[in-house]
């Protein structure tokens, strides 16, 4: 049966003289009274709340009830929302997906917006990627308590683990793997160069976590590459990478076509490759590829 039939969601509604409605938040129940797509902080908040009840039993986050008075208001000019959009917010911030339906009804004169979570019948979701404002941190379960969506306190976790089979356990290290390879993945980004006749000057920011620079290699054209400095060498986020590109011949260095690889790895000392091609000091490095 449906869980957002209008039987479901009239229960759940139910109001008395005053547009009080009785049923109080809980494990499987959140109010929300406005519902804000423009903020990308208000989004991550939602995914907080739908990953907590999917982790637990499912449940509804409903939109449009004072979740301090739990007086029923609705909301105003209310344009639908697809499922695809709420789901694409919470495949930003949560691994594995889950699913989610909704609805908009009016009930008692009001429209209120319905997101049902299905409960979760193997690993637990966890956060991939952190959002300060909105109090959600990388690698955290999220567990629903009475009312308010937690992270998972010890108890619930060791009975959580005691639960899983072995290859569900096995599921969720594999999930934490990824979400630690992209905390901790570097981001280099080309800087621009500079020319000289017999020399161009090529510089990388880091704006990504620490990165191990080990080898530059030259994979097209005929030209030497040497860092500024000895390799290894680290880089951190905030810091660049200079190195330059010059000919063994004599020729002028600044009108070569060439191509380069950067090879480095992280702190958890996964190796990734950059390719750039240039012309000169006129030219961009690619994106990071786990090799």
């Amino acid at each position: 049966m449906n869980p957002l039939e209008d039987i479901f969601i009239e229960g759940l509604l139910r109001i008395d003289d005053k547009g009080i409605v009785y049923q109080k938040e809980d494990t499987k129940v959140e109010f929300k009274e406005k519902f804000d797509r423009e903020s990308k902080e208000a989004r991550a908040k939602y995914t907080k709340e739908l990953a907590a009840m999917h982790n637990c039993e499912g449940g509804y986050l409903i939109f449009g009830v004072d979740d301090k008075t739990n007086e029923l208001k609705g909301l105003n000019d209310f344009k639908d929302v697809d499922n695809a959009i709420i789901t694409d917010d919470i495949n930003s911030y949560f691994s594995p997906h889950f699913k989610i339906i909704s609805r908009h009804i009016k009930i008692h004169g009001k429209v209120v917006f319905v997101i049902y979570v299905f409960k979760r019948e193997g690993i637990p979701t966890v956060c991939i990627k952190g959002h300060q404002d909105a109090g959600i941190k990388e690698a955290t379960i999220y567990w629903r308590y009475s009312g308010q969506s937690s992270p998972i306190e010890a108890g619930d976790l060791i009975n959580l683990l005691h639960s899983l089979r072995g290859e569900e356990v096995g599921e969720l290290v594999a999930v934490k793997k990824t979400e630690l390879k992209l905390q901790y993945k570097p981001d280099l980004r080309s800087n621009g160069g500079q020319s000289g006749l017999d020399k161009v000057k090529l510089t990388l920011d880091n704006h990504g976590a620490t990165a191990k620079i080990l080898e530059l290699l030259v994979l097209e054209g005929n030209v030497n590459a040497a860092p500024f400095g000895s390799l290894p060498r680290l880089v951190r986020k905030g810091e660049s990478f200079v190195f330059q590109v010059s000919t063994s011949d004599g020729s002028v260095a600044n009108s070569k076509q060439f191509a380069l690889q950067i090879n480095f790895q992280d702190e958890m000392e996964t190796k990734y490759a950059i390719i750039g091609k240039y012309t000169g000091a006129s030219g961009k490095f690619g994106e990071a590829k786990e090799v």
